[in-house]
């Protein structure tokens, strides 16, 4: 699927060494481990809670960020993370105990999946579009989990034509079209901005079941609603502000330099002109 756009593109299909250096742990963390844990889980605790656990990646994602990058963050996107965490907590229905080892996997899937997205926006793959990119983390995994599949003997085809169109239709819509806008979004506002963003899928699940298999629609999954949405809104007001903010300072510099210009550019101007 990704291999197409590529070619209807006129791309080269050759990645350096350091380029395909970087998408190694991409792939093998974000396409490997983390649907491996996560899909373990479900076998030890209801797909509701696993996933649940699984969406603390946007807080891991600020906390890697500080703890590895010393990243800066604004108490808003604290704020806005602490209540997409409430929102998602809202999502689970209490009930039925806990496995700690389900509990644990689905956790650590979380973490794995922060890992993918703070490496993603440090390593910058700008070089790359966005549908490469996609394509060899994709072939990676692919590589990697048929060889984890061979060796642990766990290696199955679709047993018919139902199972085959759900593995495509699923490679379509989360492996290819997904990521890549993803990945991309990720690329332009940032691994924080990006992960808290992405608690809409959520939201997405509990629409789709009300429509589609008419699930019951809680109060909890109202409020959970309510607070993923006044996080993402949140999140768009704090960013205008700050983008005005710096206009603001940029009109400023340039009303007190006779020039028009800021310090850098009078300083690039003279450079150049030595």
């Amino acid at each position: 699927i990704l291999y197409l756009p590529i070619r209807l593109r006129g791309e080269p299909l050759r990645v350096s060494r350091q380029e395909f250096t970087n998408i190694l742990p991409l792939s093998i963390l974000g396409f490997c481990i983390t649907p491996a844990l996560l899909f373990t889980s479900y076998n030890y605790l209801p797909a509701g809670t696993s996933t649940t656990f699984h969406f603390i990646y946007p807080a891991m994602t600020i906390l890697g960020g500080v703890v590895l990058f010393r990243q800066k963050v604004g108490w808003g996107r604290v704020f806005c993370v602490l209540l997409c965490s409430v929102g998602i907590l809202l999502f689970y229905e209490p009930g039925g105990a806990l496995d700690p080892f389900g509990s644990a996997i689905a956790l650590a899937s979380g973490v794995t999946y922060a890992l993918y997205i703070i490496l993603l926006d440090y390593f910058r793959l700008e070089s790359l579009s966005r549908f490469k990119l996609s394509f060899y983390i994709s072939a990676t995994c692919a590589a990697v989990m048929l060889v984890v599949c061979l060796v642990t003997g766990t290696f199955r085809l679709p047993g018919n034509a139902l199972c085959l169109g759900v593995c495509f239709l699923t490679a379509f819509l989360a492996g290819a079209a997904a990521n890549v806008l993803f990945q991309n979004g990720t690329l332009i506002i940032g691994g924080q901005r990006a992960s808290t963003l992405s608690t809409f899928e959520p939201i997405t699940s509990i629409v789709t079941g009300v429509l589609i298999f008419s699930d019951p629609f809680t109060l909890r999954s109202a409020l959970g609603t309510v607070c993923v949405l006044a996080a993402t809104v949140l999140i768009a007001v704090f960013d205008m502000r700050t983008q005005a903010q710096r206009q603001g300072a940029a009109s400023t510099s340039s009303l007190t330099n006779p020039d028009g210009g800021s310090p850098a550019i009078r300083e690039e101007h003279k450079g150049g002109s030595q």
